[in-house]
Parts: C-alpha cells; sequence; structure tokens
C-alpha cells in the first residue's frame, strides 16, 4: 500500500453454543459490524481507508479457557474454536490488502464445526455484505 492509506480493523467475537441463538446474534453481530465498515468505508474513501469487520467465532485464549475450561467441545470431530493466530492471519491479510475487494465488508469466521450453519445463513441473507474466511 501507498503512503497515507489506512485500514480500520474491527474484531468481534461471539461466545455462544451453536444453534438458533447464534445465528441470532451472529446476525446482530454481522448487521452492526457490517452498517460500520459500510459507513466507514464510505467516509474514509477519498483518504484511502478501508473498513473491513473481521467476526470471529470463539477464540481459544487465556481468558476463554478460564471461563470455560472444558471449551467447546468439537462437533462431528470439526473444531468449535479457533486460536489467536487464525485471526492474526486474517487480521495481517486485511493490513496486506488480500481482501481489499471487501472493503465495506465483514469477514466472518465460523470455526469448523459451525461453517454449514453460517454459510446457509450467509446464504440466505444475500447482498449483506458478508465473506465466510477459513
Amino acid at each position: 500500500h501507498t503512503a497515507g492509506e489506512m485500514h480500520l480493523i474491527g474484531v468481534q467475537e461471539h461466545r455462544a453454543p451453536l444453534g438458533d441463538l447464534v445465528l441470532d446474534f451472529l446476525q446482530c453481530q454481522i448487521d452492526g459490524g457490517a452498517a460500520h465498515s459500510r459507513r466507514a468505508a464510505a467516509e474514509g474513501a477519498e483518504s484511502g481507508i478501508r473498513a473491513i469487520t473481521i467476526a470471529p467465532g470463539v477464540v481459544d485464549t487465556p481468558l476463554h479457557r478460564s471461563m470455560m475450561p472444558n471449551s467447546i467441545e468439537p462437533v462431528d470431530g470439526k473444531s468449535s474454536v479457533f486460536q489467536p493466530a487464525d485471526v492474526a492471519r486474517v487480521v495481517r491479510e486485511v493490513i496486506d490488502g488480500v481482501h481489499d475487494a471487501f472493503n465495506g465488508w465483514v469477514l466472518a469466521m465460523p470455526a469448523p464445526a459451525a461453517v454449514d450453519a453460517i454459510a446457509s445463513w450467509v446464504a440466505s441473507h444475500p447482498g449483506g455484505g458478508v465473506k465466510i474466511v477459513q
């Protein structure tokens, strides 16, 4: 990127078991993140500012483990949590311009166990400014 360009990156995590509650919460999270990203991207476009919200699922951090010592069990052998490095990788990709085509969007990072449910939700909300990243 050239001098004077800037990225605004918001990271929003949710902590709830899979099911309708998660999808309801995810909708609020994505709607709020998308509104923030769209507005910031539009307002900052002339100054080279890009705005993307990253919405990971549960991230396995020391705080998460202190609150949930048994974590969240895998579903059908698929992990229900992310490692901090997974989120850091996507943040780095945003900084490096990998996701510039999605300026003003939400990059949803559902854990492997939640991908199908989240992909179904995203498909039923076309034009919502959401891209699933792994």
